[in-house]
C-alpha cells in the first residue's frame, strides 16, 4: 500500500482553535474536548498492536503522544519536513491543548515510526500534520493512524478535514480509501515548493 511522507501547510503556524470557514458556533453545535492523550488515545483509538503480516511489515502500536516522546517526534519532523519543520515547542502546545491531540505509531524499542496531529473546533476535526519515517513507509503506518482518527470521528465528530498537496497522488489515494472526498482547492497554499492544496473532507454526521 502507498503511504505519504506527510502533508500539512507550509509556513503557516497551525491554529488549534480557529473555526473552519463556513461553519458557525450555532446553538445546536456540540463542543468536543480532547483530554490530552487519555480520551483520544486510549478509550476511542485503542492502543492495541497492529500485528506484522508476515510480508515484511513490522508490528506497532497506535498510542497517544506524551511529553517523553517530544524529542523523537521533533527529530522525525525535521526529517520529513526539512524546509519548514514544526518545533518541539509547537508539538508540546498540541500535547497540552484540550482541543488537539497527537497520535503515534510506536514500534520495537519504543521507536516512533510516525505521528498524526488532529485539532477540533466545535464538532469538526482537522488533520494538521501526518508523517511517517522514510524507512517505515509502505508498512501500514499512515493507514493505521488514519483508521484511528476516522474511528474517533465516527463516534464524536460531524466531519474531519485535511489539506494535501495537489501533486501527492499516493496520499490522496490513501485519504480516498478512508472515505475523504475532494471538496475544493486552496491556491498557492504550500511553500517550498509553491503548490496548490486539495481540501478533502470526510462527513460523519449531517
Amino acid at each position: 500500500r502507498v503511504e505519504p511522507a506527510g502533508d500539512r501547510r507550509g509556513a503557516v503556524r497551525p491554529q488549534f482553535h480557529r473555526p473552519h470557514p463556513g461553519r458557525g458556533g450555532g446553538s445546536g453545535a456540540k463542543v468536543v474536548f480532547l483530554l490530552p492523550g487519555a480520551v483520544l488515545g486510549y478509550a476511542h483509538l485503542a492502543a492495541a498492536a497492529v500485528p506484522a503480516d508476515g510480508g515484511g511489515r513490522m508490528s506497532f502500536h497506535i498510542i497517544p503522544m506524551t511529553a517523553g516522546h517530544l524529542p523523537q517526534v521533533a527529530a522525525l519532523e525535521k526529517i520529513c519536513f526539512p524546509a519548514d519543520p514544526w518545533s518541539e515547542a509547537l508539538f508540546r502546545e498540541a500535547l497540552e491543548n484540550s482541543r488537539a491531540a497527537v497520535l503515534l505509531a510506536q514500534g520495537e524499542g519504543d521507536a516512533v515510526l510516525g505521528y498524526a496531529v488532529v485539532s477540533v473546533v466545535l464538532d469538526e476535526g482537522n488533520l494538521d500534520n501526518i508523517a511517517v519515517a522514510p524507512e517505515h513507509r509502505r508498512q501500514g503506518v499512515a493507514d493505521a493512524l488514519l483508521s484511528a482518527l476516522t474511528g474517533f470521528g465516527r463516534e464524536h465528530l460531524a466531519a474531519l478535514m485535511l489539506e494535501v498537496r495537489a501533486s501527492n497522488a499516493p496520499a490522496i489515494a490513501l485519504y480516498e480509501k478512508h472515505g475523504f472526498a475532494a471538496v475544493g482547492r486552496r491556491r498557492n497554499y504550500y511553500d517550498a515548493p509553491r503548490e496548490d492544496a486539495v481540501l478533502m473532507t470526510l462527513i460523519f454526521q449531517e
